[in-house]
């Protein structure tokens, strides 16, 4: 069975976009997407009000990696590829 992490970030310039940038959207959609697919989610990382450019102080994201190097999930979702990161 395939297990997952997922992670939702939202800047604080997505604060003025619409409702479905916030992370709790982002982090149901994405469970919601695991268990359509069978996928375990083994752990869930946010980061809110976190620019996309910022990779130093994103909390989150550095657990994500840590969870990764520790080979906890074999899958990273998330709602879309710009919540990782601009570029």
């Amino acid at each position: 069975m395939s297990t997952a992490a997922v992670y939702a970030r939202k800047s604080q310039e997505d604060a003025r976009s619409a409702e479905d940038k916030s992370v709790d959207r982002q982090v149901a959609v994405a469970r919601d997407y695991c268990a359509e697919h069978g996928i375990v989610v083994a752990s869930v990382h946010v980061d809110d009000g976190i620019s996309g450019g910022e990779f130093r102080d994103r909390h989150g994201l550095t657990a994500l990696l840590d969870a990764a190097n520790r080979g906890k999930f074999d899958t990273v979702v998330v709602m879309s590829l710009d919540r990782l990161g601009r570029d």
